[in-house]
């Protein structure tokens, strides 16, 4: 069964509402980063610390940035 639109609507309303709520809190931490190599470092520390945190945690990641990997080797100095 296919939502209607006035109830994706809603939770899209919803999803915003709590995105502001935690971003008015200041519970949200970006992360910046230059290289592959940084964001799979900052990935898995972050990984990690949340783990601690059980169902609480939670990661919005860039899928796009796997799109940029060039292997070590082939990086120019």
């Amino acid at each position: 069964m296919v939502p209607e639109h006035a109830e994706i609507e809603q939770e899209v309303v919803a999803l915003l509402q709590a995105y502001h709520k935690a971003r008015d809190e200041n519970r949200l931490l970006k992360v910046q980063y230059v290289s592959v190599h940084d964001y799979l470092f900052l990935l898995r520390f972050i990984s990690t610390e949340l783990n601690h945190t059980g169902a609480k945690g939670l990661i919005y990641a860039a899928a796009a940035v796997s799109d940029f990997y060039i292997p070590w080797g082939e990086m120019v100095s």
